[in-house]
């Protein structure tokens, strides 16, 4: 499946629209800026929250479905790896890591145990606002795999905020 993410271009963190690629509205992601927390709402387009999810740390975020832990991510700045690491709360406790050029927003989700490639990211600069072609192979978890999208993209815009 092909989704389309565009962020709104007048402010940092606002709220937008994950389309697919007909341009058709499938998620609504509300972003909450907070004092301590930073949260960001999935919703369907009925408002009705699917994942929630929630800033533990500057390199943690939890990911919540139907109030229970579902994932979590993790910015790893080691020697040896570098990059976003999402580890299911399921009982293999599943590990999933980010490959590519994170930066520049080209990447893949790859299944470290069986090294199974989930989906892709590519960000374009085609108009005022980032737009991200995301693709996700059929049967795997496009909730969780946009989610984390939505997470990456939030995190390298507080990093360039802080530069400024």
């Amino acid at each position: 499946m092909r989704y389309v993410m565009k962020q709104k271009w007048f402010g940092l963190l606002s709220d937008f629209y994950i389309t697919n690629e007909a341009g058709d509205n499938k998620f609504y992601v509300k972003c909450n800026k907070g004092f301590i927390w930073d949260s960001f709402s999935f919703q369907d387009l009925e408002g009705k929250e699917l994942l929630l999810i929630e800033e533990s740390s500057s390199h943690y975020y939890y990911i919540k479905r139907d109030g229970n832990p579902y994932a979590s991510i993790y910015k790893r700045d080691g020697l040896i790896y570098k990059g976003f690491l999402i580890t299911m709360a399921d009982e293999n406790e599943t590990e999933i890591k980010l490959e590519g050029n994170i930066a520049s927003y080209e990447y893949s989700f790859t299944n470290t145990n069986t090294q199974k490639e989930l989906a892709k990211v590519s960000k374009t600069w085609i108009s005022l606002t980032d737009t991200y072609g995301i693709e996700i192979n059929q049967g795997e978890d496009e909730l969780l795999i946009l989610a984390c999208t939505v997470l990456i993209d939030v995190f390298f815009h507080t990093m360039e905020s802080k530069k400024s």
